[in-house]
């Protein structure tokens, strides 16, 4: 880990670039950052690891296409990355064990 201080909204704006090839054609990836600084200290291939990690998992949950968005805030005690897709969803059955090692 090499933790430094970093701006996750300038980190995510580069993001539908690097994105577009993981994702296909027919998802779209939308990205709002703040104007103000969103710091915090983290080690960056971290933060990308599990943004990539989640953008994997919503491509797989939109086999026709959809929307990716990917959004960041400061927050009184840090930053919010918030990661949402357009795709059906976990099934209600299925729930329960999303935590679960190897779990897909």
């Amino acid at each position: 880990m090499q933790p430094e201080i970093v701006d996750v909204g300038v980190m995510i704006a580069d993001l539908p670039r690097m994105l577009a090839r993981l994702m296909g054609e027919q998802v779209k990836v939308a990205v709002t950052a703040p104007d103000e600084p969103a710091e915090v200290y983290a080690d960056p291939g971290q933060i990308e690891q599990a943004i990539f990690s989640l953008a994997g998992n919503a491509r797989d949950a939109m086999p026709r296409g959809g929307v990716l968005s990917i959004t960041t805030r400061p927050a009184p005690a840090g930053v919010v990355l918030e990661v949402r897709d357009t795709g059906a969803g976990i099934l209600p059955d299925d729930l329960p064990f999303i935590f679960e090692p190897f779990f897909t």
